[in-house]
């Protein structure tokens, strides 16, 4: 009994001294930041650089506000201006609004660092991109490596630009088939997937279950460099 006893002590001195160890650090900061700790509803005002970051962390930023966040791993995170980011542990984060860039360095666990939001899961195992979300629509924009993303349940729904094309060029000859306009919306506008996987230099946008290609952002262009400031 009371090897047990000490057993469960040990356990809970490790759990404890593991939980105290940050993540990371908030490096730098612009305008209205707070930090908020496991349990704290109320936040702390980020009021100097190089705060530690620890699991279970949110992080939240005002109106023209930034925060620069370098993990563990040498990996970093800005946040921008009105957005927020949780930090379950260094393998999983989430955008839980608004957008945040990302410059992550190559993963050596096998599953990489998991990206949540609010429809999908990000794999990540070194790249450069941006997650915006909004309400239920979720934009990611890919500028180096690539991403695998998973639908939080079920399959996404993936619009496809060629079958798009195909079909506005059906419906200029055949205004008038409604029954073939239908079989076409079903065979060529869409297509159900388990997974999409993104390249460098694309953009997709989720809403729901939906998938679209999207325009990459040229201001992106401009935020991104923010990630090589620190």
């Amino acid at each position: 009994m009371k090897r047990i006893a000490f057993l469960m002590i040990l356990m809970l001195i490790a759990g404890l001294v593991t939980a105290s160890n940050p993540v990371g650090k908030l490096v730098a900061f612009e305008g209205r930041v707070k930090i908020y700790h496991e349990n704290d509803v109320r936040g702390e005002k980020v009021k100097e650089n190089y705060i530690d970051v620890f699991a279970k962390d949110i992080i939240k930023t005002k109106s023209n506000s930034t925060a620069s966040i370098r993990l563990a791993d040498d990996s970093k995170i800005v946040v921008t201006e009105k957005s927020t980011l949780e930090i379950p542990d260094l393998n999983n984060v989430k955008v839980a609004e608004g957008k945040v860039l990302f410059k992550i360095t190559k993963q050596t666990d096998v599953q990489g660092l998991k990206i949540a939001t609010k429809t999908a899961t990000i794999g990540v195992k070194g790249t450069t991109f941006a997650v915006l979300a909004d309400n239920n629509t979720v934009n990611i924009f890919l500028k180096e490596g690539k991403l695998k993303i998973d639908p939080i349940q079920g399959e996404f729904k993936r619009f496809v630009e060629k079958e798009k094309d195909d079909f506005s060029e059906f419906m200029k000859q055949q205004q008038s088939d409604f029954n073939e306009y239908k079989k076409k919306v079903k065979d060529e506008f869409y297509e159900y997937v388990k997974s999409v996987t993104m390249e460098a230099g694309t953009a997709i946008s989720i809403s729901g279950n939906e998938v679209r290609n999207i325009k990459l952002d040229d201001k992106l262009e401009r935020e991104f460099r923010l990630l090589d400031q620190f």
